[in-house]
């Protein structure tokens, strides 16, 4: 097999993303809620990576070391900018029900992945082709857990009615709750398998789906209202008028129903539509740093003051910058060099005053730069049309939602860590499961609002 063939055979069958190396989750598990959206999201993502691949080996000499992983992810959201540019002019309905996930693209695990430890070490036609085998990959596993979903949540394929009518999908299955649990199946079953060829005397080894013990020791690479009102500042001042009082009273009336709406946001980010647990972002930390309470009560600290502080960031750079100059489709790539920024400010800080949480969090205090949860904010923030008040109070009140989730958890998981759980159970498909009855739990908050 030539080297083109072998590329492609181990992004599919040998390396799959999904159902191997177990990266890229947040897609995984947001976008699969049917088969076509997989298919979508799975070639949108095979284009950013085969073109970024190509473009990081042909100037894999000129970046520094480094600076690569900023010099990776400005070449990412450049074509993920280009991507989502041409899917709103000519699939503008596959973009709207992708949504957010499109510019998520840009913190995808696969992609820097690849781009660290195969692109910039290698020529640009095996780079190439590397991307389109893994692109491949990836649009294979969305696709079949597309399929799963769609046929058991709603009884179709493709949009199309398979399941005769005496049959009732299981609704769950097209809901959050059902892709925790799909993916835990899946993790399950391969782990099965990985001890059933192990006992026949294969090493099966490779495979690193279910194992999350170590993540942070891993040596594997590839492994509503807008704050400013510009009605209210056009209109002419009538304070000092015949009609003060009852303009005081209404202005009175519009903060009450403001911070009315600030409370419904708080309540409706953190709990109702939990990040992690209903739009599946942040799944990484969520995943790798809850195995105890302190380190996610630690990490959930760090996410809060970077999320808050980057929708702060990113909402005055929007408003008097980018929409200023008419340059908004360039929000991605600025807003994921200001979460850069923060992080690396975060990581300083912590370094030197508290040297402990700093080792314990690991890895994973960095990769708050590719934690989709907190570009998913800003962009959120932007599409969503928020203000800069109300942009920080959603940042807030996500980031501690996702603190909660991962105590939560954690502590789940430290009660879990002696109990006796059938093999192939053990590690992730375990945790999944877990993070699925949370959030059919977390449900109840939605009589809240």
């Amino acid at each position: 097999m030539n080297k083109a063939g072998e590329s492609l055979y181990n992004g599919v069958v040998k390396e799959n993303p999904t159902f191997v190396l177990m990266l890229g989750m947040c897609p995984t598990l947001a976008v699969t809620t049917s088969a076509i959206n997989g298919l979508g999201m799975g070639l949108t993502t095979m284009v950013v990576l085969a073109l970024s691949n190509l473009i990081i080996s042909l100037l894999r000499n000129i970046i520094p070391d480094r600076v690569r992983i900023p010099g990776f992810i400005v070449i990412i959201a450049s074509f993920v900018t280009a991507v989502q540019l041409m899917l709103e002019a000519y699939l503008p309905s596959l973009n709207k029900s992708l949504g957010v996930y499109i510019p998520l693209i840009v913190v995808n695990c696969i992609i820097l992945g690849r781009a660290e430890s195969y692109a910039y070490s290698n020529p640009a036609i095996p780079s190439l082709f590397d991307g389109i085998g893994m692109g491949l990959g990836f649009t294979f596993a969305l696709t079949c857990i597309g399929l799963v979903r769609e046929l058991l949540g709603a009884g179709d394929i493709f949009g199309v009615h398979i399941l005769p009518d005496f049959i009732e999908p299981i609704r769950i299955f097209g809901q959050a709750p059902g892709a925790f649990f799909v993916l835990a199946a899946l993790v399950a079953l391969q782990n099965y398998v990985k001890e059933k060829r192990k006992n026949a005397g294969r090493d099966y080894e490779k495979i690193g789906s279910g194992c999350s013990e170590d993540c942070m020791n891993c040596k594997e690479k590839g492994c509503s209202r807008r704050f400013y009102d510009e009605t209210a500042a056009d209109a002419p001042d009538t304070g000092k008028g015949r009609n003060g009082a009852v303009s005081d009273r209404e202005d009175k009336l519009m903060n009450m129903e403001y911070v009315k709406e600030l409370l419904v946001l708080l309540i409706g980010s953190s709990l109702v539509s939990n990040v992690v647990l209903s739009q599946f972002l942040g799944l990484c930390p969520f995943l790798g740093v809850s195995r105890k309470t302190n380190t996610a009560a630690g990490m959930g600290a760090a996410v809060i003051f970077v999320i808050t502080l980057a929708s702060a960031v990113a909402g005055v750079i929007y408003e008097f910058v980018l929409v200023r100059f008419h340059v908004e489709y360039l929000k991605t790539i600025v807003f994921i060099l200001v979460i850069a920024a923060l992080v690396q400010f975060v990581e300083m800080f912590l370094r030197k005053s508290m040297p402990s949480l700093y080792e314990a969090l690991g890895v994973y205090l960095p990769l708050i730069t590719t934690n989709c949860a907190v570009l998913g904010v800003a962009i959120t923030n932007v599409q969503k049309e928020y203000g800069i008040l109300t942009g920080i109070v959603n940042g807030f009140a996500t980031a501690a939602g996702f603190t909660i989730a991962i105590v939560i958890l954690a502590g789940i998981r430290e009660k879990l860590e002696y109990n006796d759980i059938p093999r192939s159970f053990k590690g992730m498909p375990t945790v999944l499961l877990t993070a699925g009855l949370m959030a059919i739990a977390f449900c109840g908050f939605s009589g809240l609002l």
